[in-house]
């Protein structure tokens, strides 16, 4: 991320492409892909304070330029590849790979593709009434762009998303509440990773670069410098869950990048992940989330 000083990039006219009351959106559209995939909502019947209306994928080339004016929605962008120009009021950025920008409701924005000539990313929408106190009470009403998350996690979280669609009515909403109020804590909460000892962090890292490593626990806590019960101790107090629990975690989640990868099997998708057993690995992937890894390959799902 690299703040703007000259905001004259975002200056011109562009076609108007949707209105509706005070909102405005303008919109110079130059995509390899454009796909929204909207939530199932029945929003006249869904008693939950904020929630996710749509999840949406572009690939962006050059001079593709959107510009908002008094929208009441909050939209989350997880930048994958290439670059984009970002104006939110009067304040400009570089958002590059790996950041997240957020676009907050009632303040205008814009963004356009920035120097590499392309920009591939997602977004997650949300609105609801209390969506605004929402964000103040989570300390991000006057955050721009996030750098430095798990984006690890940040894909997981916009996979469930889209693995919701297929729930409608009752279940789709409880199942959209709980994701939007994850999502909030996962943006509110990142400086919590800073209290967490090096040793943990760089553990868990290896096990994301290396989650075909047959990890044991001995050699966990080898790694830490400590003993067994004392990084039992640890992982439960900084993750809130076992080492085991929190490796087998970045396998699943490195397993579901890997199989966008249309030249792996699954069974090597699996071998790749640390799972020798295709069998188990199945089993093991839908317990975490939610469908087969045929599936979650076959919809599409955000790797």
């Amino acid at each position: 991320m690299k703040p703007l000083k000259n905001l004259s990039l975002f200056s011109g006219e562009l076609p108007l492409w949707k209105s509706s009351g005070n909102y405005r959106c303008y919109y110079r559209k130059n995509n390899s892909v454009s796909r929204m995939e909207p939530v199932s909502i029945d929003r006249y019947a869904i008693r939950e304070p904020f929630f996710c209306i749509g999840v949406c994928e572009a690939g962006m080339l050059e001079n593709s330029h959107l510009r908002s004016e008094n929208s009441s929605m909050l939209s989350v962008e997880r930048i994958v590849s290439g670059s984009l120009f970002c104006r939110m009021g009067d304040r400009g950025y570089l958002a590059e790979a790996g950041d997240v920008v957020l676009f907050l409701p009632e303040e205008s924005f814009e963004f356009r593709t920035g120097p590499d000539g392309f920009c591939r990313k997602f977004s997650l929408v949300l609105e609801g009434p209390m969506l605004r106190e929402a964000l103040r009470l989570y300390g991000l009403e006057k955050t721009d762009i996030l750098s430095g998350l798990d984006l690890l996690e940040m894909d997981r979280l916009i996979g469930a998303f889209r693995e919701n669609i297929r729930y409608t009515g009752t279940e789709n909403h409880r199942r959209n509440a709980r994701l939007s109020l994850e999502l909030f804590q996962f943006l509110s909460y990142r400086e919590e990773n800073r209290k967490i000892p090096p040793v943990l962090m760089h553990l868990v890292r290896d096990f994301e670069l290396h989650p075909e490593h047959p990890f044991s626990l001995s050699e966990m806590a080898e790694r830490c410098g400590c003993s067994v019960n004392h990084l039992l101790r640890l992982f439960q107090k900084f993750f809130g869950c076992t080492p085991h629990r929190k490796l087998i975690e970045c396998r699943m989640k490195r397993a579901a990048g890997l199989l966008f990868r249309p030249e792996l099997s699954i069974k090597e998708v699996a071998a790749l992940s640390g799972c020798s057993d295709a069998l188990n690995f199945s089993t093991g992937f839908r317990k975490f989330f939610g469908v087969s890894p045929k599936e979650y390959r076959k919809k599409g799902f955000f790797p």
